[in-house]
């Protein structure tokens, strides 16, 4: 824990669209209460650090003061990587935000991936992981790459599906680098299989929405979202920010993002280590670091400082 909040302290936070004049403006012991509470093309009340200290999200923070000044909620999108991430976000954003006001959309990837197909009538079935181990074994032992002997060759088989898998999830994310001839033969054979059976897998989604959106199959929900929020940007790969960048375009839409290079735990679902980075250089954003710590106590701090 105190490794983890020593990480916290140095936390990247990128805002698109220039905020060069208001973070000049800011003590950046503040920023973290301030800098997210000024949304672009609106002038608002700064929240107090009590306010802050009840929500402990920069993301809520940020929502609570877009609609405040007025913005509808149904022009916000909020994005973040897993369902249980969301539950906490949505949670974090409903105490902010109480009722009766509206709330902006908060959505996983997938989830907002998986409505653009549904959209543009895609019904296929989205498999579950162990349907996709079924799958892939089978594809294995097509192509001649599976050794099911008795003993020690059912952990082998089990950890060549596994290995495949990964393959094939990082070469959908659009960061597995160049494949090998073998590994092309066993994309093509698990996409074929899928394909005969109508089904997708969860890597497919996001790849597939954004084919869609750039055909013209799937129209933007309530037009260009004016705010797209993104959480734990850091895990983003290659796949998502082509999704992104066809969610909130660069000339109409402000993109905050929040992240922390350290934190970064979906390298096996194709996320990159530049990827913040990336982000910076696709929406034009100022890279910000926020030097102090406002989740743990100076004595955990300190801990985590001397090791």
């Amino acid at each position: 824990r105190a490794l983890r909040c020593l990480r916290a302290s140095a936390v990247m936070r990128l805002l698109c669209k220039s905020m060069a004049p208001v973070a000049a403006a800011i003590n950046p012991s503040e920023l973290h209460l301030k800098l997210f509470s000024v949304p672009a093309r609106l002038s608002v009340p700064l929240p107090t650090v009590t306010e802050a200290e009840e929500i402990e999200d920069e993301l809520a923070l940020r929502v609570k003061s877009l609609l405040d000044a007025g913005m509808p909620a149904s022009r916000v999108l909020v994005l973040t990587f897993s369902t249980k991430s969301r539950a906490d976000l949505l949670s974090k954003i409903e105490r902010a935000v109480p009722p009766p006001a509206e709330l902006p959309a908060v959505n996983t990837y997938h989830a907002r991936a998986l409505a653009c197909l549904r959209q543009a009538g895609c019904t296929s079935t989205v498999m579950e992981p162990r349907v996709a181990r079924k799958e892939m074994k089978a594809v294995l032992l097509d192509l001649g790459l599976l050794n099911e002997s008795p003993g020690d060759g059912r952990q082998q088989s089990r950890s060549a599906v596994r290995a495949a898998l990964a393959v094939v999830a990082k070469a959908k994310a659009g960061s597995g680098g160049a494949l090998s001839a073998e590994e092309r033969d066993i994309l093509r054979a698990y996409n074929c299989a899928l394909a005969a059976k109508g089904l997708i897998d969860f890597d497919d989604m996001v790849p597939m929405a954004t084919e869609a959106i750039d055909a013209g199959a799937c129209a933007m929900p309530n037009g260009n979202y004016l705010h797209v929020l993104l959480d734990e940007a850091q895990d983003t790969s290659g796949s998502q920010l082509a999704f992104l960048q066809r969610l909130a375009p660069r000339s109409s839409t402000v993109v905050t993002c929040v992240g922390d290079a350290d934190q970064s735990i979906y390298g096996f679902r194709g996320s990159q280590p530049d990827m913040l980075t990336r982000l910076t250089a696709a929406f034009g954003c100022m890279p910000l670091i926020l030097p102090t710590n406002y989740r743990c106590a100076s004595s955990i701090l300190n801990l985590a400082k001397s090791l």
